[in-house]
């Protein structure tokens, strides 16, 4: 057979989140039975169809058009004088009357920090031990920002005095109330088994009464304890942690919810497990049922894949120095926690004793990729500037402990991106070896860093490495020269890569 020129899958929807689920590619299809239509799931029809694709990659995002190396730029630097404790959690408030915005921040020691627009700086607010180990959450209500610390009590921060004001709730016992939301003009505070939704008039005011419509009452379709209560479209859903209710808003002060089950819903153990930051039709969930898709109507189990991988006792990874993949066996669950950027972004964090990785998967392309950076949030980062409103893909943060906040840079012209990208398992026939000749890569940005390999197998899963000869290097485009002889190859590209066409040269050799 003569020498054979092939441009190379990039649009895959999926990867293996484990790269020793990828199957063997086939160049000249044969007889081959991996992929018949009338009998392969019909739930994704482009896993495992024989194509040669991507079988791992970190610090990339897929795109329309293939795979682009991103990078990380510090935003907003960590505070001098140290964040006392790890910076676990961090939110928006607003002051609307002055156009004014700012993030606070709190350690799981009690010492709240805050950076206010336009400068973002970190600087300390308090220092107050009953914080300490505490879950903050935070609604905005009537143009003023609500925080409430958990068991402790309800504060709002004071633009001109630089501080924490303690807010009243009336009515209700602060060390019951274990968090708030808001949800169609009412400010909403739960304990463990009520739920209490404040007067339209005067949010602090959860005195029952027919006049305000102030009240509060039991969840009878909730089987636990309830974990958050989150807002969603036209009311809210009650996470429990057995099952999800909805409350639906009627309209009617007397009786402004209604509730109901969630049929098939799962119990969540925090509101990490949660993506509900965005506006959009449905919250993704990690339950006790897996990934699942929550509206106010109804609940589905999606991406079983994610599932499993999370719930797996394996994790893996990719040292860039000796550029092996390693996994690790695991003898304690994943930690997980799930974020929704920009409306489009489902982001799950990961990693053994602290978040390391992240998989994103992009809701309009329906496209996953992984980013790799050690982290204890991703959240939207939301400029106060005309540019942001331009650029919201430039909104997707993440939050070390220490108070650093890098924004994920997606500019396709960064020198400073790097990503690692394997693409694999190339063979031509199935009954011969082959011979990769030549790789042609496009879009390699001229002052970044690129490095090509090939990892070939002899024995069709375990690699060996060869560096190729790079043959022609002109602006935006790499000619590498291999002459490598093996059953597939597998090739590897790290550094400042933008993969949007990729070509390769193969050309049989011996019999197996």
């Amino acid at each position: 057979m003569a020498q054979q020129v092939v441009r190379l899958n990039l649009s895959a929807s999926a990867f293996p989140f484990l790269s020793e689920f990828s199957g063997r590619g086939i160049i000249v299809k044969q007889s081959d039975q991996n992929y018949l239509p009338t009998v392969t799931s019909k739930e994704d029809l482009d896993k495992d169809v024989g194509v040669p694709s991507v079988l791992y990659c970190h610090n990339v995002i897929a795109t329309g058009q293939g795979y682009q190396a991103v990078g990380y730029d510090k935003r907003v630097i960590a505070p001098p004088y140290g964040a006392g404790g790890i910076i676990n959690e961090i939110f928006p408030i607003i002051d609307t009357a002055n156009s004014r915005k700012a993030y606070l921040a709190f350690t799981d020691l009690g010492n709240v920090h805050i950076c206010v627009d336009p400068y973002y700086l970190w600087s300390l607010v308090t220092y107050d031990v009953s914080f300490a180990g505490k879950r903050v959450t935070h609604a905005h209500v009537n143009g003023v920002t609500y925080i409430y610390v958990d068991g402790v009590g309800a504060y709002k921060y004071n633009f001109a005095t630089y501080a924490l004001d303690s807010v009243i709730l009336t009515a209700l016992v602060a060390a019951n109330i274990k968090g708030i939301a808001a949800v169609q003009g009412y400010l909403i505070a739960w304990s463990k088994d009520t739920v209490a939704w404040s007067s339209l008039v005067d949010p602090t005011d959860f005195t029952p009464s027919l006049s305000t419509g102030a009240g509060s009452g039991s969840v009878q379709e909730a089987k636990g304890d309830i974990v958050t209560c989150v807002s969603h479209g036209g009311g809210m859903v009650i996470y429990t942690n057995q099952n999800a209710v909805t409350a639906v808003y009627s309209g009617n002060t007397r009786y402004p919810f209604n509730f109901k089950e969630l049929s098939g819903s799962g119990g969540v153990s925090s509101i990490d497990m949660i993506a509900a930051e965005a506006n959009s039709s449905a919250h993704y969930v990690y339950s006790s049922s897996g990934l699942q898709s929550v509206s106010l109507i109804s609940c589905s189990t999606v991406m079983p894949e994610v599932t499993d991988f999370l719930s797996g006792a394996l994790f893996e990874d990719f040292d860039e120095s000796t550029n092996t993949l390693t996994q690790t066996a695991l003898t304690t669950p994943l930690l997980k926690r799930l974020a929704h950027v920009s409306d489009r972004y489902l982001i799950i964090s990961y990693g053994i004793y602290e978040y390391t990785h992240a998989l994103i998967f992009d809701t309009i392309l329906k496209r996953w990729s992984k980013f790799r950076l050690t982290h204890i949030k991703v959240f939207e980062f939301q400029l106060m500037t005309d540019e942001l409103v331009e650029t919201p893909r430039a909104s997707m943060a993440f939050l070390t402990t220490s108070g650093d906040i890098y924004i994920v840079n997606l500019e396709p012209t960064n020198a400073a991106s790097s990503g690692v990208v394997i693409i694999g398992k190339i063979q031509l026939i199935r009954q011969r070896v082959c011979v990769l000749d030549s790789v042609e890569v496009e879009n390699v940005i001229d002052e970044g860093d690129f490095y090509c390999s090939d990892l070939y197998a002899l024995d069709g899963k375990n690699f060996s490495e060869k560096v190729g000869y790079l043959q022609t290097d002109t602006r935006l485009f790499r000619k590498i020269l291999f002459n490598v002889t093996a059953i597939n190859h597998t090739l590897l590209f790290k550094g400042a890569i933008n993969l949007v066409s990729l070509v390769v040269s193969l050309h049989v050799h011996g019999r197996r």
